[in-house]
């Protein structure tokens, strides 16, 4: 890569951060006294837990592809450790970002929400990707909001919830 592309990211990188802080300052000055307690009380508990932001789903990526392009690009995680995270090997994880980068070449576009996925829900092996975050959101979303957020078909969400009870409860 040449030094003209790397200042151009570079430069890029900054534009982006300075974007999130201001959208970060918009989200903070909407809420009232307590949602702020409380928003500092839940940082406070899990400081460290890495978040997957919600509005990185999309049409045209898996959840799988979706998830390691922006633990690539965003977090500049390397494959090894993207792999640790989700319990996958680092040549799926290698293959997987490949594939994403020809389907969607742009970078992904994030925005703050409080109910970002918290990485530690990969954890369940006996679940798929796409399972567990459906299995996460459905405690605060109706399979509607659930297709809107990832971007999939109701009936999709429905399937996996049908599927994720088999497994459960075998």
């Amino acid at each position: 890569m040449d030094r003209n592309a790397v200042t151009q990211r570079d430069n890029i990188n900054v534009v982006e951060t300075i974007q999130n802080k201001r959208l970060m300052k918009q989200f903070i000055r909407q809420l009232d006294k307590e949602q702020l307690i409380g928003l500092f009380l839940k940082q406070l508990q899990s400081p460290s837990e890495l978040r997957i932001p919600l509005s990185i789903f999309n049409k045209r990526l898996s959840s799988l592809e979706v998830i390691v392009k922006y633990l690539k690009e965003d977090k500049q995680y390397s494959n090894n450790k993207i792999a640790l995270l989700l319990g996958r090997s680092s040549q799926n994880i290698w293959i997987t970002y490949n594939n994403s980068k020809k389907k969607h070449v742009q970078r992904l576009k994030i925005r703050v929400s409080r109910n970002d996925i918290p990485i530690s829900i990969f954890e369940n092996k006996q679940l798929s990707i796409l399972e567990s975050i459906v299995v996460n959101l459905k405690q605060s979303y109706s399979d509607k909001e659930i297709a809107d957020i990832l971007k999939r078909d109701k009936k999709t969400i429905a399937t996996i919830n049908h599927r994720v009870k088999k497994k459960i409860f075998k």
